[in-house]
């Protein structure tokens, strides 16, 4: 197996504050990078000129407002579902984020357990 590394700079990151990247994730060309406050960067390395990028619609009403944690990116890098502190997870198409403006896509919320059930995820398999 022959593996190549290229360093690259992501000045559009606003990383002011430490421990600002909740996750970075790449497959088949597509990395993602997610910041805790909900910021979705999506650049395919094939043309890293253009760079995808949505804001997550989280709760921040208070001091302790929701962030994310992690996300998972499908080994087709089709899909990203991205998991929060509030156990809310973002599903995310990620074609639609390459290719329309910025901001715009049909990104859903999972639907939650109701009552006092908690579903939480540590894994996801493709």
């Amino acid at each position: 197996m022959n593996v190549e590394f290229e360093e690259v700079s992501l000045d559009f990151v606003a990383l002011t504050q430490k421990n600002h990247v909740a996750s970075l994730q790449v497959s088949k060309n597509i990395f993602t990078v997610i910041t805790k406050k909900g910021q979705l960067y999506v650049i395919d390395l094939d043309t890293p000129e253009h760079v995808g990028q949505f804001k997550l619609d989280l709760c921040t009403t208070n001091d302790n407002g929701e962030l994310v944690l992690t996300s998972w990116l499908s080994p087709n890098a089709q899909t990203l579902v991205c998991k929060t502190n509030f156990n809310k997870y973002h599903l995310l198409p990620i074609p639609s984020l390459l290719s329309t403006p910025q901001g715009q896509t049909a990104a859903r919320t999972l639907p939650q357990g109701r009552g006092k059930t908690i579903n939480d995820m540590k894994l996801v398999h493709w």
